[in-house]
């Protein structure tokens, strides 16, 4: 078993404590991780993958390699967190005449989930992506960036915005639609320390509402790690449930799940 694996079989087994979870040795493309078995009786399987922000990590790449914006336009130095799909070219061009406007609308510190309400919060927010901001002194006048993860802004919404993407994939549906048992689980282990969806199951509780699932997944868990700790979500039909306190009592002498054997 990989890291991930050994990780998603101590998580399952700690919540739901009457199961027990089997590696599959014939890791083929067609074959699920794990079998589950109930009471000796089995009972489903489970996959395990890894979801990896690709358009996060390559925008924190465009941004190490230009930070700072020298201003012309707002009276203020900023600091501005760029939302996913931010193009930072763009940003570079455009931020310092689009803070103007903010300025001039009395605001020294935005979000765009608060202050939707004024036109030049929605407006920096669609045209550049640009989800937050604070007056911050620099040693030269300007403009810095940073990303959202970076900045710890959290919304519940961001993990199932991210997730989705392994959720719907061909290759985890397919191992999973291959099982005659009602129960299917597919396990997202999140990779990273500062993305948007690892800083929200850190800092939030699952949404309310219940996640659109195919057909081939019966339950959905979703997990971060942070040293010794882990945040974990599950869903089903019913809705998100958060398990993080339940796993992290249960295991409340560290076993260093980030260690890797």
């Amino acid at each position: 078993m990989n890291h991930d694996e050994r990780l998603a079989q101590r998580i399952v087994q700690a919540a739901m404590p009457d199961l027990q979870l089997d590696f599959i040795s014939d890791q083929s493309k067609s074959v699920a991780d794990f079998s589950m078995r109930k009471g000796g009786i089995d009972y489903g399987i489970l996959e395990v993958t890894r979801f990896t922000d690709q358009i996060h990590e390559e925008l924190r790449k465009e941004i190490r390699k230009a930070w700072f914006i020298e201003r012309k336009h707002c009276k203020s130095d900023w600091m501005i967190y760029l939302g996913r799909e931010a193009r930072v070219k763009r940003v570079r061009e455009c931020a310092d005449q689009y803070l103007r406007e903010i300025e001039k609308d009395g605001m020294d510190e935005f979000f765009s989930a608060l202050h939707s309400r004024y036109e030049s919060v929605r407006s920096i927010w669609d045209d550049l992506s640009i989800e937050a901001g604070k007056v911050k002194k620099w040693k030269c006048p300007g403009i810095g960036m940073t990303d959202i993860g970076s900045g710890g802004f959290a919304r519940p919404e961001t993990v199932w915005a991210s997730v989705k993407q392994e959720v719907w994939k061909d290759d985890n549906r397919s191992k999973l639609n291959k099982s005659c048992f009602a129960h299917r689980h597919l396990f997202i282990v999140i990779e990273g320390f500062q993305g948007p969806a690892y800083v929200s199951i850190r800092n939030c509780e699952p949404p309310n509402d219940v996640p659109e699932l195919p057909t081939e997944i019966t339950h959905l868990w979703v997990a971060a790690e942070e040293g010794c700790l882990v945040y974990v979500w599950r869903a089903d039909s019913n809705g998100w449930l958060n398990l993080s306190d339940k796993i992290n009592r249960i295991h409340g002498q560290c076993q260093c799940p980030h260690t890797r054997a």
